[in-house]
């Protein structure tokens, strides 16, 4: 057995030996714990140099906290229900509200002036700084809800749940200013007729679906 087999059996002992102690958890949770034990593992052993050691795994190892302590309470097995997570929660209403919000403010409202007949404004009824001020801080406010949703749920063992709501908190806005930027190149600098531009709308789509995808595979 060379050295980097056995410093990855060393790990996967760890690891199992905590496995061993939450298999009560669903298997998502009991994933979560383990994917989060693994990267912490990992960023120690990249403390102590780029080439990890039997010496420096064993050190990082007892830093840890012992396999017994992952073990839920008598009590959490039997009386704790997971729940979602408020924050992801705050973060959808969040996200509810500032959807037509920014619509409104990017749909002209109609005024009539005896002058000149029929105006528009950017912002009907409303002082305009007050809805840039709703539509620049609701989507930034969105995403960090988001974000901190998913370090309460991956350090809860398994008491909070919520990832997919979460996902979506912390990527709607995010995903939604690229596309927008996207577009704008692809009108801007090139020219694309009908049929371009409905196969330019369609590549847009993949590349977000992509996105999601590979964000929602780190996150389990």
């Amino acid at each position: 057995m060379n050295e980097l087999t056995a410093i990855e059996s060393r790990i996967n002992q760890y690891l199992d030996a905590v496995r061993e102690q939450i298999s009560g958890l669903s298997p998502d949770e009991v994933d979560n714990i383990i994917d989060d034990l693994r990267e912490h593992i990992d960023t120690a052993l990249l403390a102590h140099g780029e080439q990890p050691t039997p010496e420096n795994v064993e050190a990082v190892l007892a830093e840890m906290d012992p396999p017994e302590s992952f073990a839920p309470d008598l009590d959490e097995k039997t009386g704790v229900v997971p729940k979602v997570s408020r924050t992801a929660i705050i973060g959808a209403v969040f996200l509810l509200f500032g959807i037509p919000t920014t619509i409104l403010y990017l749909i002209p409202g109609i005024s009539y002036s005896t002058v000149d007949g029929f105006t528009t404004n950017m912002v009907p009824s409303v002082f305009w700084w007050q809805w840039l001020f709703l539509v620049t801080t609701l989507p930034l406010v969105t995403t960090i809800l988001g974000l901190v949703s998913f370090s309460q749920i991956r350090a809860s063992k398994g008491k909070l749940i919520g990832k997919p709501l979460a996902l979506l908190d912390a990527l709607f806005y995010p995903i939604l200013v690229f596309d927008g930027l996207l577009i704008a190149f692809m009108f801007g600098r090139l020219a694309l007729t009908e049929s371009l531009a409905l196969l330019s709308y369609l590549l847009v789509i993949i590349v977000d679906l992509i996105i999601v995808a590979i964000a929602w595979h780190k996150i389990r």
